[in-house]
């Protein structure tokens, strides 16, 4: 894929929003629609923190030499790939580096200012 995305880390792209939730984010019977706005947009700052973090690891595992003899070739590169993903979810889960909250609260602000000056 252009975007540096393999086929096989978008399942577990699409499995952050779920993996993230806390048990407040549960899904109830009854959701305003701005909380469910909110809801939304923090699974997608958890998601945007999980594949920033993913990222990150496969660059740094890029600088890592390669000896012949411990190249695994194409497993060893599918394997660290959802390592790679793995772990960057498992990171953002545990509170990673603080860039899904410090988004979620920048849009979130955002969004209010803009909603007051529509008024």
């Amino acid at each position: 894929m252009a975007d540096g995305i393999s086929r096989m880390q978008m399942p577990y792209l699409r499995q952050a929003q779920y993996v993230n939730r806390s048990p407040k984010e549960a899904p109830t019977a009854q959701k305003t629609p701005q909380d469910q706005q909110l809801t939304q947009l923090k699974q997608a700052c958890d998601s945007f923190e999980a594949l920033f973090l993913q990222q990150m690891l496969k660059q740094m595992r890029a600088t890592i030499p390669k000896d012949g003899m411990f190249s695994g070739g194409s497993a060893e590169q599918m394997y660290s790939e959802m390592l790679d993903a793995e772990l960057g979810q498992e990171m953002a889960a545990g509170g990673g580096l603080g860039i899904s909250r410090l988004l979620f609260e920048h849009v979130r602000a955002a969004q209010a200012d803009k909603a007051e000056t529509k008024d």
